[in-house]
């Protein structure tokens, strides 16, 4: 998914020469003089994010936007826990981190890290390095490339094709692509047919939003969404539920009963403003579930059977609402 956040005024003289630079496959664009300007937007589904916020509230946003100075990136997240480089330190021509070139924001983004290694082949990927992406739930990027045949990948954190798109030749123009989630983020990653993409492509504000490690997984066998949640003191269960879709991951609340040994919790869907509610006994996983489409209750699904599976690294036993234990 991509949205438009820039555009470039230019005098007749540079786009002339912009555009004959970029026709040159030999000279990447970090090494031409082009100036740009890029409108600001404001970030979009804010009343999602903070509901999403209130409901796990130690999931974290991680935001990279190369302030000035620039070398201040590499100690910070992005730089921390991946293998991506400046173009100009990979490529020799200028090691200082501070040093910018012709890229007044972002950088010309390389997967050669250190002074002088450049190696220009594709594809050019950018991985998280010791699972650091394993519990992203979305991924976004600003980014342009002013060549042709450039294809963008994103890996989820067990290697597989999680979303693709096809980079248009844009030079300057900033577009922002946002990819949600269901099982996390392994790699980014540029594939080319023709020019190289290091020197010829950049980056700007790299948002990783990343939800916490859930110690409950239960999934209904009649749906394919997985329900991961914490027990937290009080006896309260938070977490979220997960399903490659706009309406997710969507926010879960609930209560488990110690001594009757059952589970209840709901679902708030964010886009189709429906809810889906689980009444369950323990440790068998089985009771009811039903649901309701929209305020006006115009659709409800009445209540029926429902029995629930692990799906993940469930703790064994019954917790005693202290949060050190979960329901089994």
């Amino acid at each position: 998914m991509r949205h438009k956040k820039g555009f470039i005024i230019l005098l007749l003289s540079i786009c002339i020469a912009g555009f004959a630079g970029v026709a040159n496959a030999e000279t990447p664009a970090a090494d031409r003089d082009i100036g740009k300007g890029r409108l600001q937007a404001s970030p979009n589904n804010e009343s999602n994010r903070s509901l999403s916020a209130d409901v796990v509230p130690n999931a974290v946003t991680y935001v990279e936007d190369f302030a000035d100075p620039l070398g201040g990136w590499t100690g910070r997240w992005f730089y921390q826990n991946t293998n991506a480089e400046n173009f100009y330190t990979a490529g020799g021509s200028n090691c200082d981190p501070d040093y910018r070139g012709n890229q007044p924001d972002g950088i010309w983004i390389s997967n050669d890290r250190g002074c002088n290694t450049l190696v220009a082949q594709s594809p050019v990927r950018i991985n998280f390095l010791n699972q650091f992406g394993d519990n992203a739930t979305s991924f976004s990027l600003d980014q342009f490339t002013c060549i042709t045949g450039v294809t963008f990948n994103i890996y989820d954190k067990n290697g597989a094709l999680a979303a693709s798109d096809t980079l248009p030749s844009d030079c300057w123009n900033w577009t922002n692509y946002s990819y949600p989630l269901s099982n996390g983020i392994s790699a980014f990653e540029y594939s080319y047919t023709g020019s190289q993409v290091e020197g010829n492509t950049s980056i700007d504000n790299v948002t990783l939003e990343v939800g916490p490690s859930w110690n409950i997984c239960l999934k209904d066998v009649a749906y394919p969404t997985t329900y991961e949640m914490n027990l937290e003191p009080g006896n309260v269960l938070r977490g979220q539920a997960f399903f490659p879709s706009a309406d997710f991951p969507a926010p879960l609340t609930g209560y488990y009963n110690n001594s009757q040994k059952t589970a209840s919790f709901s679902i708030g869907y964010l886009v189709s403003n429906a809810t889906r509610h689980y009444w369950i006994e323990l440790p068998a996983k089985t009771g009811y579930t039903w649901g309701i489409l929209g305020t006006d209750s115009s659709f409800y699904d009445g209540p029926r059977a429902a029995t629930l599976v692990s799906c993940g690294a469930d703790s064994t036993g019954a917790g005693g609402g202290d949060g050190s234990g979960a329901p089994e």
